[in-house]
């Protein structure tokens, strides 16, 4: 099943806001595609944050017939610089890969980064994801460490 266009799904593909029964899948696909450490990152980073959307710190997921199937999480900078956005979580489970559901999901968080007044959004790649945000026209920023994983760069791109 490929996404046919941007902006339409496919059929029996849902989008929709992150609820609380969204957890242990996105941690499952977390866990397949990064490995148990940023699991425990993403645990935190989902579950100190309120359920729902905040202003701040939108989180989506792509469900086929009510499984999981990717996670996108986005976050605005509420302190200087206030124009950029990032992508804090974007994970297609490994059946979903290659069919378009990250391009989607990455053409979902431009418009709303730019919706919400950025003009500016960033993610921090690591290994395989480099070349499919370069395809998305990121380029590397810089290389800044990173706790969590000190092999990812910054990326970044203009909306």
């Amino acid at each position: 099943m490929r996404v046919r266009r941007a902006g339409r799904l496919p059929t029996g593909i849902a989008f929709r806001g992150f609820r609380k029964s969204d957890l242990e899948p996105c941690l499952r696909l977390v866990r397949r595609a990064l490995g148990r450490k940023h699991e425990a990152v993403c645990r935190e980073d989902l579950t100190l944050l309120p359920y729902g959307d905040l202003p701040f710190y939108p989180k989506r997921v792509l469900t086929e017939k009510g499984k999981v199937v990717a996670l996108v999480c986005l976050y605005w900078h509420t302190y200087y610089p206030r124009n950029i956005a990032g992508i804090d979580w974007l994970v297609v489970a490994p059946s979903h890969q290659r069919s378009g559901f990250g391009t989607w999901l990455v053409k979902w968080s431009i418009a709303e980064a730019k919706a919400s007044g950025r003009d500016t959004l960033f993610t921090w790649a690591a290994g395989r994801s480099r070349p499919f945000y370069a395809k998305l026209g990121f380029r590397r920023s810089r290389i800044i460490p990173r706790e969590e994983d000190p092999h990812a760069v910054l990326m970044a791109r203009k909306i």
